[in-house]
Parts: structure tokens; sequence; C-alpha cells
């Protein structure tokens, strides 16, 4: 039986993100049990039974194993609904609302993961520097899709990511098992602080 090229094509991308998924996820355990700082990208690597070459395709870097945000297509066509302008011409203010029921609509598949991720985060100083560098790329990203543009919907979006991120972190402390419903709570709260109109300050506001 001759398979056509998408059925190919489609099991080829089955298998590149099944290994993926098959190194983050033994990379994981290994920074769970013995820290992420002493674990070597040559250990992961034999752990997985995966070649340098191969791990270094898929991430890039060891930190990238933790920080590669990987959204599932359902969290994506969900937040490209919540973060797109309800009319043209004149952006309407963000939901925050939909954008975060959007986010979590897929939640049980990457919670665990998760939380697993900002544990370690928070106990490596390497992490946490890689972290905040790539809220760059984040922040240009959700830019684009805010209402406005130039420095008002560079500085909300900045401000967005950032508090978005330390509400993540909060949410991984907990001590009891972090859920869904929590994280939805840490990032209401968290960007409640922005909801304000993108739209700017009243005219003449703050002019000397």
């Amino acid at each position: 039986m001759t398979s056509t090229p998408g059925t190919s094509g489609g099991r080829r991308a089955r298998k590149k993100l099944a290994t993926r998924r098959a190194i983050r996820r033994t990379a994981l355990d290994l920074f769970t049990a013995r820290g992420f700082d002493a674990v070597t990208v040559e250990q992961i690597t034999e752990a997985a039974d995966v070649s340098p070459m191969t791990f270094y395709r898929h991430f890039g870097t060891k930190q990238a194993v933790v920080l590669d945000i990987a959204p599932t297509g359902a969290t994506i066509r969900a937040l490209d609904r919540a973060l797109t302008p309800r009319s043209e011409g004149v952006g309407e203010p963000l939901d925050i609302d939909v954008a975060l029921d959007a986010l979590l609509v897929d939640a049980d598949q990457w919670l665990d993961d998760l939380a697993r991720r900002v544990r370690l985060v928070r106990d490596s100083p390497a992490l946490q520097d890689a972290l905040w560098q790539r809220t760059t790329a984040w922040t240009g990203v959700l830019e684009r899709r805010l209402p406005g543009a130039g420095l008002a919907a560079r500085a909300r979006a900045r401000a967005m990511i950032g508090v978005a991120v330390e509400a993540v972190l909060a949410w991984g402390d907990r001590r009891d098992h972090p859920s869904a419903a929590c994280l939805r709570e840490c990032l209401a709260r968290a960007l409640a602080v922005i909801r304000a109109d993108p739209a700017g300050p009243p005219a003449g506001a703050g002019t000397p």
C-alpha cells in the first residue's frame, strides 16, 4: 500500500513531536531528581536514547527544554480568536477573561508539566536569567496583537508578559497541587493591574 505525501508528512510530524516530548520528559525527570545545573546534555541524550544532534535540533540549549512553550493547536486557535480585534480599524481592548479561557482550554494536557518547570526555574538562577531574556520575544508577539501601536502597545505588552510570568511563578510556589482554577485566579489577579484602556491617557494629560 502506497502512502500519500500528506500521510507521510503527517507521520513524520507525529514522530518528531513524540521524540521532542520524550526528550523533554526524560530531561525534566533528570532535572527534578538531580537539579538543573547538575545535569548535562550528554546525560539527557543518553537517558533518552537519542543523539546529541537530535537533542540540539529540537531544543538548541538545555534551558530551552524548560522554557520553550509549545501550545497545542486548540490553545493557539482559541488565543487567536481571543486576541483578534472584533472590528476593523479601531481595535478593542483585550478581553482578559476570554484570553485566559483560551489559554486554559486544554490545561489538563500540560498543567503538571508546567508545575515542574516552574519549580525548576525557581531553583535555578541560570533559568531565571534565561526566562527574562525570553520575555522580550514574547512581548513582540503580543504587541502585534494588541490594539494601538508604538510605545503604548509595546509598554502594555511588556507589562502583561511581566505580570503573567510572575503570576505563573507564584502559582508554582503553592504547597498544594496547583490547579487550573488556581492558575487562572493568579493570572487574572495579576493582569487586573493593567486592565486600563490601552488607548492611552486623556488628551492633554501629562503634557508640560
